[in-house]
């Protein structure tokens, strides 16, 4: 188990046997802002944690970077770093054979685009323009998005972001939704607006 531990105002990254064993501290993340508690994220291998760092340069400046740390030899790497004051990057999940990390580099009142850094080369680049959607998530097989709105179920490939609606959808019907594990449905709740019952459905995205 990957865990974030936040005392006062030092958050550090820990990882640890399922039996509560062989408990160890991986990294100490810099700057314990919002966005040190919502990761780590495991590598494809789970050899790896991937976690966020926020780094305050100086009153003006902020630095977010994305860090991938070896669980068994402690090795802690950069994999990309990004200016946050007008940005902000948020790490998605693992390409199908473990080697892309999929991003979301949102900037502010403009959008967001959706990015790809390569866990060895350590380089980025861009897969095509979100628009305004809201952080999308990805499926178990790192092969499509599905975005969610007050008003409706889309999903997509990562590499062409054309998206496809699955259904359209009230605000007060919604009440979650997540990818099955093989990632061809989408697992919907959706509430009865007449009375007070929700239901837990399968949708099949082809």
């Amino acid at each position: 188990i990957g865990l974030i531990l936040s005392y006062w105002k030092s958050v550090t990254l820990w990882v640890v046997n399922v039996d509560g064993s062989d408990l160890r501290q991986l990294a100490t993340v810099d700057y314990p802002g919002p966005a040190a508690r919502n990761y780590p994220l495991w590598t494809r291998d789970s050899r790896a944690l991937v976690y966020i760092r926020d780094r305050q340069v100086n009153q003006n400046e902020t630095r977010r970077s994305f860090r991938l740390v070896d669980v068994s030899s402690g090795e802690d790497r950069l994999l990309l770093e990004d200016n946050v004051e007008q940005l902000s990057s948020w790490p998605l999940g693992w390409s199908a054979n473990g080697q892309l990390l999929y991003y979301v580099r949102s900037v502010i009142d403009k959008g967001s685009e959706l990015w790809a850094v390569d866990r060895e080369e350590r380089t980025s680049r861009s897969l095509g323009s979100l628009g305004k959607a809201s952080m999308p998530f990805l499926s178990p097989d790192g092969d499509k998005l599905l975005f969610v709105s007050p008003q409706s179920l889309s999903w997509s490939l990562t590499e062409s972001q054309v998206q496809q609606d699955i259904l359209a959808l009230s605000p007060k019907q919604w009440c979650g939704s997540v990818w099955s594990p093989d990632s061809a449905q989408v697992i919907l709740c959706r509430a009865d607006v007449q009375q007070p019952i929700e239901y837990i459905e399968a949708i099949n995205i082809n």
